[in-house]
């Protein structure tokens, strides 16, 4: 999984569509939480993760993959590896801090 924060907003491609564990996990329960690296650390930030079918992934790709070259670098492992490409929005909610353990409500 690449880097898709943008702002508040976290995007995944998910190579394995629907069939990826973590996507059918989000159909069942979207509160999910993310780490980031930020300076020398990662920081655990909750959010609600929406699958988007409607949306083109090829396209997410290629505008994820435009301010970065690892991010594009992953894109095209993503597209070679991928089977049924679906994205994943995820909406950002507050820091919830450092290892933190993750309670699903």
């Amino acid at each position: 999984m690449g880097d898709g924060r943008e702002g508040d907003t976290f995007w995944i491609v998910a190579e394995h569509g629907e069939r990826a564990g973590y996507v059918r996990n989000i159909r069942r329960c979207p509160e999910v939480r993310v780490r980031f690296r930020e300076s020398l650390r990662f920081i655990w930030h909750r959010g609600t993760a929406h699958v988007l079918p409607e949306d083109d992934p090829y396209a997410r790709q290629r505008r994820l993959g435009s301010r970065h070259p690892l991010r594009a670098l992953n894109a095209v492992v993503v597209r070679v590896m991928g089977t049924e490409l679906v994205t994943v929005r995820v909406d950002l909610g507050p820091c919830t801090g450092r290892n933190v353990p993750f309670t699903a409500r």
